[in-house]
């Protein structure tokens, strides 16, 4: 009985120990804050001054700064992963930021003139949930672009899907393999409709359909061996593209780069921040 009214006691005392430690750590910081803003108070125009200061430079921005467009699309991969084209990408605009025009218009296979248009380009690889991790089959990815004028944008579309898919010789060969499989995928589908075809309704098979029959929107059952060869050249075809445009570059009729408002608003922030800290060093303490 005595140990217990002895422990509650000690508890008693260590708790009336700790709020008193917390109650003078209040008091400290309250002490604190008020010698703080007082100084504040005291050194107001020098406050004023840094922020002022700062915000006008971010302000100043948008007449140093020229604006430009910008603009993004989507594109799908359809063997190699998206991080290989991102390498690709970032070494043209790493001619880009050394002032190399002559490399970006050969690599794009574009006038100087559009090339000089580009500012800025960037490849970002999305991953979709809906896709395996180790799934490169279909790889999308994002690239945008910086331009300063939107005249030669369909130029430079065309140009890096040529840059991305191998260059001239490589969009040379699959327009010699598209036009043959169009044309044997063509003589499938005459063979397809010469041949007798056998009318199926939806639920039932009918191998003598009358004439009734046959204007009840008929599907035309094409000779298996015919109709798997015509597919198997259509999806050839479609394989043809190493990348998939799924959104092609907006064109942007109003200047949308930089985003001068973020500027100004960052800039007040960080001079605010500054003003905070360089206020009561620097300024009058009495």
């Amino acid at each position: 009985m005595e140990r217990n009214q002895i422990k509650s006691s000690e508890e008693e005392i260590d708790l009336v120990y700790y709020f008193g430690k917390f109650r003078d750590g209040l008091n400290a910081g309250k002490e604190w804050l008020y010698r703080y803003f007082r100084i504040i108070w005291r050194n107001f125009f020098l406050f004023l001054l840094i922020i002022i200061i700062g915000t006008g430079a971010a302000f100043s921005l948008r007449y140093i700064i020229p604006p430009a467009y910008q603009t993004r699309g989507l594109f799908i991969s359809r063997y190699l992963p998206a991080n290989y084209y991102y390498q690709m990408v970032q070494d043209l605009n790493q001619s880009l930021s050394d002032n190399n025009l002559a490399t970006v218009s050969e690599q794009l296979s574009i006038d100087p003139k559009v090339a000089e248009q580009i500012t800025h380009m960037e490849l970002k690889p999305l991953r979709d949930t809906l896709l395996d991790r180790n799934d490169t089959i279909f790889a999308p990815f994002e690239i945008t672009l910086v331009l300063r004028d939107m005249s030669g944008l369909e130029n430079i579309q065309d140009g890096l899907l040529l840059y991305l898919e191998g260059g001239k010789k490589e969009r040379q060969e699959k327009i010699e393999k598209r036009k043959l499989l169009d044309t044997a995928r063509q003589i499938f589908y005459e063979k397809m409709m010469t041949a007798d075809s056998v009318i199926i309704q939806p639920g039932k098979i009918n191998f003598k359909p009358s004439i009734r029959d046959t204007q009840k929107d008929p599907v035309p059952n094409y000779p298996p061996s015919y109709f798997q060869k015509y597919m198997a050249l259509d999806r050839m075809v479609d394989e043809l593209d190493k990348i998939q445009v799924v959104q092609p570059f907006l064109k942007k009729f109003n200047y949308n780069y930089p985003n001068y408002n973020r500027y100004l608003l960052n800039g007040f922030l960080i001079s605010l921040l500054l003003a905070m800290v360089l206020t009561p060093v620097v300024g009058r303490k009495r």
